[in-house]
């Protein structure tokens, strides 16, 4: 009788251990819990409160914003032009005023036709995307950027545009879609074709899951 309680005592142990641990030692329940997908939250476009007739000294303000507390606003500087032999840093681009101070600007992109802020916000952790449309004669990608915790930084340059003329010349606009999953942020497209910046010469693309994926500060351009 001892010999049986002793035989089944034994098969009980080895049936609980291969239900925790797999022949590689990875406990399974904490497997499972790893590979359960995280919710994608998709970020809305938004029009926050605009400032009209904004002005800061050195800056020729097109465009001004308040969110909260924080005013964001597009303008021209001079920048590094009356200081560098060869000036790299002047024209339009993104800045960031809190409490009657400047906390960011954006490296300047010369003097574009176009450089239009567009928001997009997550409702569930209030993170918001800024991206600055640029363009001349024709639309040329845009700047993103990330507006978190009341500060912001710039993600990078999105070098890709919407293959089709649009009413309001907001291409890039009119095509991203921007989504969060766990800690990335994901920039892909809708459409079928695109038009690929990257190289030198422009060239329109099939869109076979073109997208960007933004982690950990990390920029990528993945599926071209």
């Amino acid at each position: 009788m001892r010999l049986r309680i002793h035989a089944l005592l034994f098969i009980f142990v080895l049936t609980s251990c291969e239900t925790e641990v797999d022949h590689h030692g990875i406990n399974v329940q904490e497997q499972q819990d790893d590979d359960v997908e995280q919710q994608t939250i998709s970020y809305t476009k938004f029009n926050p409160d605009r400032i009209e007739n904004f002005e800061v000294e050195g800056f020729d303000i097109e465009e001004a914003f308040r969110l909260d507390s924080i005013i964001i606003f597009s303008a021209y500087s001079n920048g590094d032009i009356e200081s560098a032999k060869t000036p790299v840093d002047w024209g339009d681009g993104l800045t960031m005023l809190k409490n009657d101070s400047i906390y960011f600007q954006s490296k300047r992109v010369g003097d574009p036709y176009q450089y239009e802020p567009n928001f997009y916000r997550n409702e569930s952790n209030g993170k918001v995307i800024i991206i600055c449309q640029l363009g001349n004669e024709e639309n040329y990608g845009g700047e993103a950027f990330l507006l978190n915790n009341g500060n912001v930084k710039f993600i990078g340059k999105i070098e890709m545009e919407c293959p089709f003329e649009t009413f309001d010349n907001t291409g890039l606009i009119e095509i991203i879609r921007i989504s969060e999953n766990g800690n990335s942020i994901y920039f892909d497209f809708e459409s079928d074709t695109l038009i690929n910046l990257t190289k030198n010469e422009w060239e329109r693309i099939v869109n076979d899951s073109i997208y960007y994926k933004y982690t950990d500060e990390n920029f990528k351009l993945i599926g071209l």
